[in-house]
């Protein structure tokens, strides 16, 4: 079983588990956190997020040179919102893809189009880099090569 972890609260996965049902993709696991580091320094060491993760689509937070250096099983990062923030140096040191999925959303960019939430075409296009990466092939919407 492969996962793919979205990184953000503000999307409903229900559009994505629809697209992995009519795309046959029976082997892919969507789970979803609302960051990736807990702020509470007095709580209790939480799982870490990543541990058996192949893609994270990141919708906002940010992913630095010790978090994808010790993630080596990663295969992509799909940046799914221009707030999130991903160190592209690092993780093409580590052989991870970073692809951007919000770029090819050209509608979403004019005023009266805006909207606080990643639209369907762009949530589209991320699971369709993240599908990718999983099998090996290259993201169309990479930002670095590897």
């Amino acid at each position: 079983m492969r996962t793919i972890l979205y990184v953000g609260s503000s999307t409903d996965l229900s559009y994505e588990h629809d697209l992995l049902e009519e795309w046959g993709k029976r082997g892919v696991t969507i789970a979803q956190v609302s960051a990736l580091n807990a702020d509470d320094a007095a709580a209790e060491p939480a799982p870490d997020p990543l541990q058996d993760v192949d893609v994270v689509v990141l919708e906002s937070g940010e992913m630095n040179s010790d978090i994808l250096e010790s993630h080596p099983d990663l295969s992509a990062v799909v940046i799914l919102d221009d707030e999130a923030k991903v160190d592209v140096e690092a993780a093409t040191r580590a052989e991870i893809w970073v692809t951007h999925a919000a770029n090819r959303a050209l509608l979403s960019r004019l005023p009266f189009v805006y909207s606080q939430s990643p639209s369907r075409s762009t949530r589209r296009h991320a699971l369709q880099d993240a599908l990718a990466s999983i099998a090996g092939e290259r993201p169309s919407g990479r930002v670095n090569e590897l």
